[in-house]
């Protein structure tokens, strides 16, 4: 899969150039990374602990390969922050602006650590190690 090493090779060139990822909010463009059939960036617009907000162009009517973009991004988000689990609120995403809760491990309560938004059939939650099977990611520990 063409996409999955350019995706890792640019995720490892941006987690190693110097900049803490708590430093600076996440921000990555779809093209800079080897996904030439899309153009989307993704962009951290806000934190609050554990939970990001991000501007992800057109999110409610993403393509599967837009889809599969983020949650690669939502992938490389975690691992920088040393995150075992992501989880997508299940509110919608009203102006392109999507919420991402992360967890330390499976067994942490999303509801009490994140808020009721975090849990129920509409939040999407997988854990790091299953998604980046699909992304390739190295971690840098």
């Amino acid at each position: 899969m063409r996409h999955r090493g350019y995706l890792a090779v640019a995720f490892i060139a941006l987690a190693t150039c110097g900049v803490a990822a708590e430093d600076k909010p996440y921000r990555i463009n779809s093209k800079d990374v080897g996904w030439d059939s899309i153009d989307v960036t993704i962009s951290e617009v806000s934190r609050k602990g554990s939970v990001s907000v991000l501007r992800i162009p057109h999110y409610e009517s993403r393509t599967a390969v837009e889809a599969r973009f983020a949650m690669c991004a939502f992938t490389d988000m975690a691992i920088r922050r040393d995150f075992a689990v992501w989880i997508v609120s299940g509110a919608s995403a009203k102006d392109d602006l999507v919420r991402v809760g992360f967890l330390k491990s499976e067994n942490e309560d999303a509801a009490k650590l994140l808020g009721a938004e975090f849990v129920g059939d509409k939040a999407l939650r997988t854990s790091v190690d299953t998604i980046n099977v699909l992304c390739g990611i190295r971690k840098s520990k």
